[in-house]
């Protein structure tokens, strides 16, 4: 199989050595893909490990005071760097793209929390609206 690719794809290189290194990159590839269909995953990437990591250091910082919050949020942003790199490479707005990511994790809690509050309160107005049986008024009734 491997002919076959090396066939198709030029790994004629500057030298020995770097025709190996293609070689080797090439067989890594294709065992990556057949390991994908053997057992298809998912696995998270993209520095998603080491942002949640990053938030979970610097919410444990949060609750800490003087110098002792100081390596977790040391180590927190060197978590950041993967990342950071990453969307660098890709292009992509580095500011606006780690903004984005830190705050997801609190933004599904509180989307959770108001969801609660809000079937609290819609549940307290259906059970008034129960014990309260008393007709709504009409239009001809206000005049």
């Amino acid at each position: 199989m491997l002919k076959i690719i090396k066939s198709a794809i030029n790994t004629k290189a500057i030298n020995r050595w770097s025709e190996l290194e293609v070689e080797r990159n090439l067989q890594d590839a294709m065992q990556v893909c057949r390991n994908v269909l053997v057992d298809p995953q998912l696995v998270p990437g993209g520095g998603a490990a080491e942002m949640a990591v990053s938030h979970a250091l610097t919410e444990k910082s949060k609750g800490m005071t003087g110098v002792e919050q100081w390596p977790y949020r040391a180590v927190a942003q060197a978590l950041e760097v993967i990342p950071r790199t990453l969307i660098q490479n890709c292009g992509a707005s580095t500011i606006r793209v780690l903004t984005s990511l830190r705050v997801r994790p609190g933004s599904c809690g509180t989307a959770v929390l108001l969801l609660r509050i809000d079937d609290i309160v819609s549940g307290h107005k259906k059970k008034g609206e129960e014990h309260s049986k008393a007709p709504a008024p009409t239009e001809a009734a206000q005049e």
